[in-house]
């Protein structure tokens, strides 16, 4: 499989450590650079999103009527209540819900791209997967209404 010239089988532990360093550098540069390239709307391929959904059901995060939280179901059914104290604001709750929503595909994603990357005809193929699950991780959660029945 190809590194991207990064040779992390060294022995030597200072040519070790530089290689680390370089390769913590480069994805930082790169996120940095994924981050000046949204929307990903135009990249996102529904099919590759479905694709990359573990069997056994879908993932989403719902606000059941009079709910105060947001919850994550599994097949309709509650896998888990995000900030049932109150503690975080609208705003870090809704994005841990959208998070714990997207894991299951995540993973999948992941694995199936470390399979992948060890051809390089792959590449569009792992770009088109990447930009789809950005797309999915960036969708905004639903609101939770406010105790005057208002949306936060």
């Amino acid at each position: 499989m190809s590194d991207g010239g990064m040779d992390f089988k060294s022995r030597d532990e200072s040519t070790y450590r530089a290689t680390i360093k370089e390769a913590t550098s480069r994805i930082r540069t790169a996120f940095v650079d994924a981050q000046s390239r949204r929307p990903y709307v135009n990249l996102t391929i529904a099919p590759l999103l479905e694709a990359m959904l573990p069997d056994g059901g879908n993932w989403r995060v719902e606000v059941p009527e009079g709910a105060i939280v947001r919850q994550v179901e599994w097949n309709s059914r509650e896998v888990a209540l995000i900030n049932p104290r109150g503690d975080f604001t609208d705003q870090i709750e809704g994005e841990i819900a959208m998070a714990v929503r997207a894991l299951p595909r995540l993973d999948m994603a992941m694995r199936s791209i470390l399979v992948l990357a060890e051809k390089a005809e792959n590449l569009e193929l792992i770009r088109r997967m990447c930009a789809s699950l950005i797309w999915f991780v960036e969708q905004p959660a639903p609101e939770v209404p406010e105790p005057d029945g208002e949306p936060s």
